[in-house]
């Protein structure tokens, strides 16, 4: 039915619907051209959800960014680069939120792992896989480095008034960059003890090898 945006366009359709009924319809008492402006508007904010846009669309709107002021028809790409920034504000809320937010969110992937592994009999991927959530730090660096930051930081050069929530972004990069360090430092000496036991057992065996070889030659 859809080509693209599939969920997306599904949302919208299924809005339209339940605006066709006249005690749904919010819209009943605008005129005829303020009705399709908001449609409009509803367009451009329910397709924009969609990530796989955000990422075609973001060379123009740094485009529009750097020539904001003479650029013309810019109007339509910043509103649906402004849904982005709204459904990744979390990423920019101050740090005792965030990271309750992106452990709430975690927990919700780690239920869809677990159904995957017992019910499909799947293996999931990293992002969902409960066994793989010590790694949350890591990713949550990944999300923010190669999704968020870029929206935050073209909207700041956009308009002085966004550049706090840039700095909670990058506050929140830290925090976790710090735990995802803590983790991969405990990795580090948990492998670093696992080589030294490993080259232990092989010196008492090349020094066990040497000694049997040693009897053997004065027995020889």
């Amino acid at each position: 039915l859809h080509g693209s945006s599939i969920l997306e366009r599904h949302h919208l359709e299924f809005g339209k619907t339940l605006l066709r009924d006249e005690s749904l319809n919010i819209y009943q008492n605008l005129s005829r051209r303020q009705h399709d402006t908001v449609i409009h508007l509803m367009d451009i904010a329910i397709i924009a959800t969609d990530l796989a846009l955000y990422f075609k669309k973001r060379t123009m709107f740094q485009k529009i960014v750097d020539q904001s002021k003479t650029y013309e028809n810019w109007n339509d790409w910043t509103k649906a680069m402004m849904m982005t920034a709204c459904d990744l504000s979390a990423i920019a809320k101050p740090w005792e939120i965030q990271s309750k937010v992106a452990l709430a969110v975690a927990a919700e992937f780690w239920e869809q792992g677990d159904l995957e592994r017992t019910v499909l009999e799947q293996t999931p991927i990293p992002m969902m896989d409960r066994n793989k959530s010590d790694e949350l730090p890591k990713m949550q660096c990944g999300f923010i480095d190669f999704v968020c930051a870029f929206v935050y930081k073209e909207f700041s050069r956009f308009h002085v008034e966004i550049t706090p929530m840039l700095e909670r972004l990058l506050n929140n990069r830290k925090e976790w960059n710090a735990l995802k360090e803590v983790y991969e430092g405990k990795l580090a000496a948990i492998e670093g003890a696992k080589i030294a036991k490993e080259e232990e057992a092989a010196a008492k065996q090349a020094a066990a090898a040497a000694q049997s070889q040693s009897k053997t030659c004065i027995v020889g």
